[in-house]
């Protein structure tokens, strides 16, 4: 099956694609290629799913993309995922007739112009052509060794625990004092002979880096550095046998979800619901995660948090590919 991926280089967008091809390649053959899309500077990107509800599919790949309908490869199936890939995903449905799945909201596209939408919200399920589904990631568990189950602090020297740094969004806004409480709590693990593990992200901002500074040198931590090891470089973190993930990457927490691995989010003082907010909901009603506020939590409250949580059980590519496959005919 040939799978056409249309990235915006973005990699909390890119990788939910990659997921969508990984789960289909469990089941059946798979090449894969990808375009990276790009628009003009001038163009605001709110602009950008408007012009596609406005323009015809071949102007709108030319005014936005500055891509003819040649150029983008033949495929079996388009994936994408992100708002600056949904339009000339629809528009090449639109040209060829090609199955297409799209990973996100269609802030107000057609729906009847994509044979699969993918939301992690219940709400999905009543909207055409939607599944509900976690969000795609593109992290296989049987590919990992199983974790090691969390004994209590008193006795969980040795285990290792894998830390995701991310920054301030629209959900949650980390301020110094945030970053001073969360390297305190690195330090508090360090301490207590636990093998810590830390990878930073493109959001990461230098006020963490100051933070951690201290902590990066403390003896049995392993700091990853995103600005000097680039991206791609945190799948070790998901070896670990424990996740703590900042709150505000959905993507990541759906990643140490995937992982199967203990997973806490951790919040920083100022927070505010938002649309991830009902995925992390569900996923603490599924015992796959708690929420650890930073200003309260400490490490006798995390120790009671990782012996409630149950890591899920079940693959998620395999359900995902099923869903892929049946909504799509293929």
């Amino acid at each position: 099956m040939r799978i056409l991926i249309l990235s915006d280089r973005r990699p909390g967008h890119y990788r939910q694609s990659e997921a969508i091809a990984a789960a289909v390649a469990r089941f059946r053959p798979v090449d894969i290629a990808r375009m990276d899309l790009t628009i003009p500077r001038l163009l605001p990107r709110a602009l950008v799913t408007r012009l596609a509800r406005l323009l015809p599919p071949q102007l709108y790949l030319r005014l936005v993309h500055g891509l003819a309908p040649e150029a983008f490869p033949p495929a079996d199936l388009i994936v994408s995922a992100g708002a600056l890939t949904f339009g000339a995903n629809i528009a090449l449905r639109r040209l060829r007739g090609t199955p297409n799945v799209i990973a996100g909201s269609l802030r107000g596209l057609d729906p009847g112009h994509v044979s699969l939408v993918l939301l992690p919200y219940e709400h999905a399920r009543n909207l055409p052509n939607h599944a509900c589904l976690p969000k795609p990631a593109a992290i296989d568990p049987g590919a990992l060794p199983r974790p090691r189950q969390w004994p209590g602090l008193a006795a969980a020297g040795g285990l290792c625990i894998g830390v995701l740094i991310g920054g301030t969004s629209q959900t949650a806004t980390f301020k110094p004092a945030d970053w001073n409480r969360l390297a305190a709590l690195l330090s508090k693990l360090a301490a207590a002979n636990l093998v810590v593990k830390i990878a930073t992200s493109p959001r990461t901002p230098d006020d963490a880096y100051r933070a951690l500074e201290d902590v990066a040198r403390l003896p049995g931590v392993d700091f990853i550095d995103f600005r000097t090891a680039g991206a791609g470089t945190a799948g070790e973190i998901f070896r670990a046998d424990v996740i703590l993930v900042t709150i505000d990457s959905m993507s990541m927490i759906s990643e140490a979800v995937a992982a199967q691995r203990p997973t806490v989010a951790l919040a920083p003082a100022m927070t505010q619901r938002w649309r991830d907010t009902e995925i992390i909901e569900t996923l603490e009603r599924q015992d796959f995660l708690r929420t650890l506020p930073l200003e309260t939590g400490d490490l006798p409250a995390l120790d009671v948090f990782l012996k409630t949580i149950k890591p899920m059980t079940e693959n998620h590519l395999d359900k995902l590919a099923t869903t892929v496959l049946d909504r799509t005919g293929l």
